[in-house]
């Protein structure tokens, strides 16, 4: 290093060591800018860093202060590699400012302000004023200027289209994926002697469709904040109940005690970015008559039992806050479990006669129903393939019922979201030239027509176009507009109904994968009982019931709007379901979890192949001796568990 650049450094940076004067004479040489623009660099990182601009240099912060500036250079070299491959596919070209004596990178140019995008008190903060008479203008093709120190971009693996193998040929039509209860014979169907299915099932609905007939997406705040404190009273009151536990050990988890106290509230997080859940980010919001709704970290550390907890989760918990801003949860208390559904003796043994009698060929006399969800077609075009696979395989077969769960005209399938369908002319009722409930009326009505001899349940979906709810609880499809045979009912979304004395639950929310999604789960301590499975899609269809209700993530899923006044709608009443019916993305299957056997059909449809759908018979329930001693005052319980069996099928 010679004497004018020591004397110049010295004067610039003060009295320095001859260690540090050569590590900044090595940044000159290496990033090839001056002095002062090194001194501008120095500045902005002492403020960065909140340090005196005047402060001493050391050996050791003038090398941190080298990897600063190295760290930006390699930044700045790989955006302006990344901008280089875009332009040069574009072929467009850029004006550059750059400044005589600068690095070639960018990294010491002073940003200059766009004189096409003039702004008033435009400012730029930490920056160093650049001389104008060394600036020049001039155009360059960044695609063709060599780019010093840059990395070669790695190629990345070419994507090939996807093919798509014609419906008439996909892999193993109507074979069995999985089965559920398989020591129960599966019924040949159909029965020889067929008889109407209004004489084999009674359908009887658990929901009062006046009240889903309400107003979507025009919900008061304060209605939506008493609904969701509402829930939580709820809880408290039911845990009370069910663990003896006496109103006065109730307390605020937020108000510092040393005393162990139940604080009930909603699990959510404290995140405002992304809202997931992890081990530090949890905390309990209360409800207003115990601690005004604020919200307190949880500390997760001491629960022995494991614990399984996804945002909007209802959870009453024992523990200590002695500071009032960390509440430390010892124990995680069971929430009561909804009793099973039950009916009286006399009406069972009626329908199993109804049954066998219809039937009297049969082995053994079931309820059988075909169980599919949309979508229905695959993204490459509007025939409804596998829809028509179904409704041929249902007139054929003749099951009691066809449970048909949405979207049917899915708004997000690329060819109805661009508008590119045609509609027949003489199917057309509409002086407009054809709408969307043209297009249900041509592709899903006249295919369901197939379907005679079977009871057929529509269920719609938030993302059915045909529906002009746009909300979740979902009002049912309009039957008169969408001119559906007599056969065919229009439920609402959720659904809660029987048939015979089974009682179905089923939403076409796909509830199963935000649980999934959004749960964090921590396995009990060795040694220790818990009841919680290991399994996530258990575990999802345990928090269902546990929190009493068919949607209870909260806040729910972007693309899941949900109107918060009457989410009370999408509530289990008094008893849990024998079936659930879940459709969802996760890979379809059937299973019991807590007594009720959950099945998730599958799409009937994927993007580019076809799908999966649910076969389920239900036996009828044999009465033993001493059912009637056992029976309680609601009567004999279902117990669909033990006399449903349930297949998965390839569509």
């Amino acid at each position: 290093m010679d004497d004018d650049t020591n004397s110049a450094l010295a004067k610039r940076f003060g009295n320095l060591t001859p260690d540090v004067a050569g590590e900044l004479a090595s940044m000159l040489r290496i990033f090839t800018t001056d002095i002062q623009e090194l001194w501008y660099k120095w500045e902005s990182y002492c403020i960065k860093l909140g340090l005196d601009r005047d402060h001493k240099m050391s050996l050791e912060n003038v090398r941190d202060f080298k990897k600063d500036v190295q760290d930006a250079l390699e930044k700045e070299v790989k955006n302006r590699a990344r901008g280089a491959h875009g332009a040069g596919t574009s072929g467009s070209k850029r004006a550059v400012k750059r400044e005589s004596g600068a690095d070639g990178l960018g990294l010491f140019e002073t940003p200059q302000k766009n004189l096409a995008m003039k702004r008033k008190f435009e400012r730029v903060p930490y920056e160093s004023p650049g001389s104008k008479s060394a600036k020049m203008e001039y155009d360059m093709d960044i695609a063709s200027s060599p780019m010093p120190m840059r990395t070669p971009l790695k190629p990345g693996p070419v994507q090939q289209p996807q093919t798509v193998t014609p419906f008439n040929q996909r892999p193993q039509p109507g074979t069995i994926r999985e089965t559920l209860n398989d020591h129960i014979p599966k019924p040949s169907l159909p029965y020889p002697d067929p008889v109407p299915y209004n004489t084999r099932v009674n359908l009887t609905v658990n929901f009062d469709l006046k009240k889903l007939a309400y107003r979507p997406m025009h919900q008061k705040q304060s209605e939506a904040s008493e609904m969701l404190d509402d829930k939580i009273e709820d809880v408290i009151a039911l845990v009370s109940e069910f663990h003896s536990i006496n109103p006065e050990e109730f307390g605020d988890p937020s108000s510092p005690s040393p005393s162990e106290v139940v604080a009930v509230g909603r699990i959510v997080s404290d995140s405002l970015v992304d809202g997931k859940l992890n081990s530090k980010s949890v905390l309990l919001e209360g409800c207003r008559r115990l601690g005004a709704g604020a919200r307190v970290p949880l500390k997760l550390d001491n629960i022995q039992g494991g614990y399984s907890f996804f945002p909007g989760q209802i959870v009453a918990l024992r523990g200590v806050s002695p500071n009032g801003t960390l509440f430390t949860v010892k124990e995680v208390l069971k929430l009561p479990p909804l009793p099973p559904p039950a009916s009286d003796i006399d009406n069972l043994i009626a329908t199993a006669e109804k049954l066998s009698i219809s039937s009297p060929n049969a082995d053994s006399p079931s309820l059988n129903i075909l169980i599919a969800a949309g979508p229905y077609t695959t993204d490459d075009n509007l025939d409804f393939e596998p829809l028509q696979e179904l409704c041929q395989r249902a007139a054929t077969t003749r099951p009691d019922a066809v449970i048909l769960l949405g979207p049917f005209i899915d708004i997000d399938h690329p060819l109805v979201a661009a508008g590119d369908f045609d509609i027949d002319p003489d199917l057309v009722n509409s002086e407009i030239g054809g709408t969307l409930e043209d297009l249900f009326h041509e592709r899903i009505v006249q295919k369901i027509r197939q379907i005679t001899d079977s009871l057929v349940l529509l269920v719609p979906s938030i993302r059915d176009a045909v529906s002009k709810h746009v909300s979740f609880p979902q009002d049912a499809l309009p039957r008169r507009v969408l001119g559906l045979p007599k056969n065919v009912k229009s439920l609402p979304n959720p659904a809660i109904f029987s048939l015979n004395e089974v009682l179905f639950a089923t939403t076409t929310a796909d509830v199963l994968m935000d649980l999934v999604k959004t749960q964090i789960y921590q396995p009990p301590r060795s040694n220790v009982p818990s009841s919680i499975d290991r399994h996530p899609s258990s575990r999802a269809i345990q928090h269902i019931l546990s929190q009493r209700s068919l949607y209870p993530v909260f806040p729910s899923n972007p693309a899941q709007p949900i109107d918060l006044p009457y989410l009370r709608l999408a509530d289990f009443v008094n008893v849990a379901p024998d079936v659930l019916i879940l459709p969802s993305q996760l890979d379809a299957f059937a299973k019991i979890v807590d007594s009720v056997v959950a099945v998730n059909p599958g799409g009937a449809s994927k993007k580019m192949a076809s799908g999966t759908f649910a076969e389920v018979s239900i036996g009828v329930r044999d009465i033993k001796e001493g059912d009637e001693e056992e029976a309680s005052a609601d009567g004999l319980t279902h117990n669909v568990w033990e006399r449903a069996r349930v297949d998965i099928l390839r569509v």
